[in-house]
């Protein structure tokens, strides 16, 4: 009997949870365009690059560019330290006008790669530090 009850009023909550919201459904159709690089310098060093592109409607609007340049160290070869800044263009349309807003970036990541058998596992700490610019 205490099942029964419990389950009942169990169920009774989660219907009411769910009668209570309210759904809406937002379709948005996205490119998005990336070049990540790294360059070797030196047995331990690597310059890392990226610059990023994506665009809304398609390829209709601008959303955002993003570049970032940085360097990495190797402290063995399944772990690695980088710091790296970025900038980012931030599109902001309107009817009538459309504005970039400005961010930058301090980028500092640890990457630990592990090989599982035939497979290799990525792990990646990511810490941003970002500046946005306010427009009015």
């Amino acid at each position: 009997m205490k099942y029964l009850l419990f389950t009942g009023l169990f169920l009774s909550l989660f219907h009411a949870g769910l009668a209570q919201q309210k759904k809406e459904v937002q379709t948005q159709h996205h490119f998005w365009w990336s070049i990540n690089s790294t360059i070797k310098l030196h047995k331990q060093w690597s310059a890392i690059a990226d610059l990023h592109i994506r665009r809304t409607d398609y390829l209709k609007n601008n959303s955002f560019f993003y570049t970032r340049i940085g360097a990495a160290y190797n402290i063995n070869k399944n772990l690695q330290v980088s710091l790296s800044g970025g900038h980012m263009w931030l599109a902001n349309k309107t009817a009538t006008t459309e504005l970039f807003v400005n961010e930058n970036r301090l980028v500092e990541q640890i990457l630990f790669t592990q090989p599982v058998g035939k497979i290799q596992l990525t792990q990646r700490l990511r810490i941003e530090q970002r500046w946005i610019q306010k427009v009015v």
